[in-house]
This record gives structure tokens, sequence and C-alpha cells, in this order.
């Protein structure tokens, strides 16, 4: 039977590096880490007890997906928010729950005319 030790000892990189990007996502998420912030990756990796490599490994990735951008020789910073990304997904919402209330039968109105209006705006 292994101890917790061996086992965190023994830790796959990959799965070091998952750990730590979800780690940094959640300190996005949750306002840790701020819109413009910058960090470095010898900063996260100390925060994180690890070794750079899977640091750099998880910031590549979030970076992919638009959570942060690098800045090389000088470090990474949290990509402040697009407003106008907030607005379609407020948009995109409002459709949506139209359409569940229009399901439920709690409310006589077509979604159509209005994403035909957000498609026009």
């Amino acid at each position: 039977m292994q101890t917790a030790c061996a086992k965190k000892s023994k830790e796959r990189p990959e799965n070091i590096s998952e750990r730590i990007y979800a780690r940094i996502k959640e300190d996005i998420s949750e306002f840790r880490l701020l819109p413009g912030e910058r960090f470095t990756e010898g900063e996260v990796a100390e925060r994180v007890q690890a070794s750079r490599t899977p640091v750099r490994q998880a910031l590549f990735r979030l970076e992919q997906e638009g959570y942060v951008e690098v800045y090389y020789r000088s470090g990474w910073q949290v990509r402040p928010f697009d407003p106008r990304h907030f607005e379609e997904l407020y948009d995109v919402r409002v459709v949506l729950e139209l359409e569940a209330l229009a399901r439920l039968g709690l409310m006589d109105l077509s979604v159509e005319p209005l994403i035909d209006e957000l498609i026009r705006t």
C-alpha cells in the first residue's frame, strides 16, 4: 500500500500541470488574480510548490484559451475583460431564458423576433 507522500512524488507531470492549470483558472475566476495583473512563472511555481515546467505548460494552455497573455522575458498577465463578450453572453442568456419560459408554457411569446433583433445589433 502506498502512502500519500509516495503517491504525490509519483504523480505524472501532466497531472501536476493539470492541477496547476485548474488552480490558476480558479484564481482568475475567483478574482484572486485580477484582470491586468502581471506575474512570473517563478512566482506561480513557488506558490503551488512545483517546478517551472508544469507551470509553463499550464500557462500556455491558459493562453490558448484566452485567460492570460505572455510577455516574453517579462512574465505573464491576466487578460483584461472584454465588455462586449459579456454583453453577448447576456444576450444569449436572455434568449435561452425566454425560450425556456415559452416551452414551460409560462409565456406566450416567440423568441424569433428577439433573435432577429439581436442579430441586427
